[in-house]
């Protein structure tokens, strides 16, 4: 029996609750009690009130008794078993036997008897069960917890009548320590893990009694094992609220990659954090077992949370003299700039290398930075870190773009066109990303000059454009295929679509190609598709006039021939263009060509929002087309040179409600721009590019921000003198000079320029978008156009242990490193990969599988999944080619086939390679990625299959 000594008061009101559940008139409740104390003199159960009085001796319980019959013949109110009305009520204190009461002070009290506080009985009533877990008695301190921490309302009936273990100790860590659990159940680690992020945890567990503690720590070993040994050493030792940090640097101390020896910096901080567990040693599997359950609580964890603990993390690593080997950790801060240090100093080499160096020195040195870049998002702060892991993919991309050999000479406009728009713009892209740099200085070293290095390959680009487009300009302007000079878009590409259905035709003001790749991205998650006339293999690319300026080329491409004009000849020029005169059905007003321009696309009440007018133009039914300028890209040019801009439809006002409407409308979208532009970065102003004083006014020069006129100084090796053609200036002139580098400007510095005619200012997208997947007649879905460089999923996802890529990258870190024991293998070393050809695939095991009789049976059991052979083996090559995992970018790029048909031609190959919905093929839209699990393909379909590395 768990009697306790010196009843509590709550373990007295329990005691007096339970005498009147069967007694509601008791007036003389006796308990037994060692010694006085100072309870209070009065107790309220219930509805009555209860006199309490302390009596060591047979002469004071008689006068209490006494007085108790005085009172009631003063004060008899209406009493009965239903009401007990006001009845006075004594609670008497004693430690007297009953041979020393008396017999006639025993029949005065309820029951006849002195009531001893036992715990566990009073538990019973309290859970309103029938019985208590014998097993309970091996925790003398549970019921005295649960008693003197009773709730007004009592603890919630336990299942099935029985008070057993689980029950009892869920109340206990919960109203004694303050543990929730879910679902009231046993807690996990985690669980555990939670409890003392709270300041009030460890406070709780430190105001327990010596056995109240050891009860505690028992329980958690008896629930976790050994794990929970060692969270109760923690506690015990007082390093409770740093059992969190304490768990995440146990997995980056403990953990051995292929269990090889740890190295004696290592082992000297597991001796150091025997400190936290009172001098015990931390064994592996356990320290791993807590590193693991702290990794899933800080997965749940927001940023605000999360990150202090984090801190703590990392002083404890810097105590334990760990920084040197931070990289190891995939949850600190530590190691994450660790590893981005890394990737730093790999980018480095790889640029160390050049291409004249050995071809294999040259893939070594891309593998490592590979490598490294994807140590650097597998780290769990990645999620955290979203613009900087971003930025690691841009370096990487541009690592894997310089990796492949530098194109020959191409020969011609169109050549470099395709270039451009296939490849160039998307290293264009990551070269705009990785401008601002990172936080730590070594890896925006780094980022500058991976970025020069690119803008180097791309300046040789820009050369070979200036000289075919002279060229080009010279001999006539032939048309060249893919490419539409600007004042033919709407005659070769708006008004042919127009006759398929009503189009909304968006100019944005000096969208460049790699703004266009980013929106475009940003479109197709948004449920917006590419689609091409029927004809066409790729989307046309737009050729700005010479120099790249709006007045020019913008009038141009609305009035359909080279012209100088503001916006109302825009308006009248696109109203009255010859191409779309013959798709107007009438001569009403509401069915003409109607163009919309900076000013009128707001609302006149607010000036931000949508205007009723472009509304009501776009929804209209008989407008064949409808064309607004968007100035946002160019306006962004005289913006702040200090932003890290990033481009998506959402941060650009206006957009979403155009494309809103036009959607609504059932309209295509037409995008396309006047020009495109250059940004600022390292660019050098002309010594003295003097204007031509016969053209030039105060207020109207004859120099732009990147075109000059002849007249002044002589043209120097950055720049091009063209006439003829398709030149024309604000003045009229036919001959002027322009930089072809993106390095040279003649007026102050801002934010980005044009008018020269680099490949990012004279090439302009042409993309015609819907979020319909019924086409018109005439239409049809765009392949996806990434290069394959672009994509990171094989090459960032290493297969087995053993590389070496990492661990050199690891041994070119700033700061000298203490030697490795000898056989230890670093944490990071990697395979090596194929970094620019792919891995060749094994050639029959394919066709085995399409000849295998399991598979032949599968086709006709589902004869209607409308997938071939053909395309079964190219989904397969590509995703073997892979190591079995592959964006839908890249497949959809390698099978030629439109980014909105990859879910659905995925989901028809899994109906034949999914036999029994096992998950051979499997598709992860929330990652954007398909998997081949090539294992189960061979126990599937049977026979050897090969097995992809």
């Amino acid at each position: 029996m768990n009697v306790l000594l010196n009843p509590s008061v709550r373990q007295i009101v329990a005691q007096v609750d339970a005498v009147l559940r069967h007694d509601r008139t008791a007036a003389v409740i006796a308990i037994r009690a060692q010694h006085d104390e100072s309870w209070p003199s009065t107790l309220a159960v219930g509805e009555r009130e209860f006199s309490v009085a302390w009596c060591p001796s047979p002469i004071a319980v008689r006068e209490q008794l006494l007085a108790l019959a005085d009172g009631a013949m003063d004060d008899p109110g209406p009493v009965s078993s239903e009401s007990p009305g006001k009845l006075p009520g004594l609670v008497v204190l004693t430690p007297l036997p009953d041979h020393v009461l008396g017999a006639d002070v025993l029949a005065r009290f309820s029951r006849g008897k002195v009531f001893s506080v036992e715990a566990w009985d009073m538990l019973r009533h309290a859970f309103q069960a029938r019985a208590i877990d014998s097993r309970l008695a091996r925790w003398p301190w549970v019921a005295e917890a649960l008693l003197e921490n009773l709730p007004a309302g009592g603890y919630p009936p336990v299942a099935g009548g029985v008070l057993d273990v689980d029950a009892a100790w869920s109340q206990v860590l919960r109203c004694v320590l303050g543990m929730t659990t879910e679902h009231g159940g046993r807690p996990d680690l985690a669980s555990v893990l939670r409890w003392t992020l709270s300041p009030e945890a460890t406070r709780r567990y430190g105001d327990l009694h010596e056995k109240a503690r050891q009860q505690v720590g028992e329980w958690l070993i008896e629930i976790l094992g050994s794990c929970g040994r060692l969270v109760a050493q923690v506690l015990e030792a007082g390093y409770g609220g740093e059992l969190m940090p304490i768990a995440l640097v146990c997995g980056m101390v403990l953990k051995r990659p292929d269990d090889t020896p740890l190295a004696p910096e290592l082992l000297a901080a597991a001796v150091r954090l025997e400190r936290y567990t009172g001098g015990t040693p931390i064994p592996l599997r356990e320290g791993l077992r807590l590193h693991a359950a702290a990794v899933q609580v800080a997965k749940a964890m927001d940023a605000s949370t999360l990150m202090p603990v984090l801190d703590v993390a990392d002083q404890l690593v810097a105590s334990l003299h760990l920084m040197a080997f931070a990289e190891r950790s995939s949850d600190l801060p530590s190691g994450f700039s660790a590893r981005l240090s890394i990737f730093a100093n790999a980018i480095t080499e790889f640029l160390a290398t050049g291409p004249e160096k050995k071809p294999a020195a040259r893939a070594a040195a891309t593998a490592a930075v590979l490598v490294a870049g994807g140590a650097v998002r597998e780290h769990r702060l990645a999620v955290h870190q979203a613009n900087r892991v971003r930025r690691v993919e841009m370096a990487m991309r541009l690592v894997r773009w310089l990796s492949n050999a530098e194109p020959g000479p191409h020969i011609g406009l169109d050549s470099l066109a395709k270039s451009h728009a296939d490849e160039g713009a998307f290293a264009d892209w990551a070269r705009l990303a990785l401008m601002g740099g990172d936080d730590l200085a070594v890896v925006t070293r780094a980022y500058s000059a991976l970025r020069e290095a690119a803008r180097v390959r791309r300046e040789s680009s820009n050369r070979q454009f200036a000289v075919a487009l002279s060229a080009w300009n010279q001999g006539g302007c032939p048309k060249l295929d893919p490419i539409v000079p600007v004042e033919q878009i709407i005659a070769d590409v708006l008004a042919p679509v127009a006759t398929l259905a009503p189009v909304l035709l968006l100019v944005v003001d000096g969208l460049s190609f790699p703004i266009y790749r980013e929106l475009l991205e940003d479109a197709q998650r948004q449920g917006w598709n590419e689609v091409l006339p029927s004809a066409q293999d790729k989307a046309s690319v737009g050729l700005t006039t010479i120099p790249s300026i709006t007045e020019i080329s913008r009038t141009s491409l609305f009035c359909g021939k080279l012209l100088q004009g503001q916006a109302a000849n825009e308006k009248t020029g696109f109203a009255q263009h010859p191409a779309l005169v013959p798709l107007v059905a009438s001569n009403r007003p509401g069915a003409r060509p109607v163009l919309f321009h900076k000013a009128e696309l707001t609302s006149a009440s607010d000036g931000v929002t949508l205007s009723e007018v472009v509304r009501d133009a776009i929804g209209s039914r008989e407008r064949k087309v409808v064309a607004v300028v968007f100035n946002g890209v160019d306006d962004h040019l005289s913006g702040s040179a200090q932003l890290n801009h990033r481009w998506a439809l959402d941060d650009l006002r206006l957009i979403k409600p155009l494309l809103y409407e036009a959607r609504n409308a059932g309209r295509l979208v037409l995008i396309t721009a006047d020009h495109g532009h250059v940004i600022d970065e390292a660019t050098h102003a002309l010594a003295n590019p003097a204007q031509d004083k016969t053209v030039a006014s105060g207020s109207d020069p004859a120099t732009g921000d990147r075109w000059r006129t002849v007249a002044g100084a002589p043209v120097s090796a950055e720049e091009i003198m063209l006439s003829g053609g398709r030149v024309m200036t604000p003045h009229g002139q036919r001959q002027v000079v322009v930089p072809w580098s993106e390095t040279l400007r003649y007026g102050s510095r801002k934010n980005g320029y044009h008018g020269g005619i680099s490949l990012q200012e004279m090439l302009v997208p042409i993309t015609l978008l819907t979020t319909g997947s019924v086409l018109p007649e005439g239409l049809r879905h765009a392949p996806s156009t990434a290069p394959a460089w672009w994509e990171l999923a094989a090459e960032t996802s290493p297969a087995s242990p053993g590389s070496q890529p990492l661990a050199k990258a690891l041994s070119r870190k700033t700061k000298p490193q203490t030697p490795v024991a000898s056989g230890q293998q670093s944490l990071f070393e990697l395979p090596a990969l194929e970094v620019v050809q792919a891995t060749a695939v094994e050639p029959d095991w394919i066709s085995a599988l399409l000849e295998s009789t399991a598979f032949l049976s599968q086709k006709q059991w589902v004869a209607r999944s409308g997938v071939t052979d053909e395309e079964i083996r190219s989904l397969l090559e590509a995703l073997s080619e892979r190591g079995g995992k592959v964006s839908k970018q890249a497949l959809a790029a390698r099978l030629g086939m439109p980014l909105l048909r990859v879910s659905g031609f995925v989901s028809a190959a899994r109906r034949l390679l999914n036999v029994d919905q096992a998950p051979v093929l499997t598709l992860d839209e929330a990652e954007g990625t398909v998997g081949l699990n090539r294992a189960l393909l061979e126990t599937q379909f049977g026979g050897r299959t090969g097995r992809a590395q």
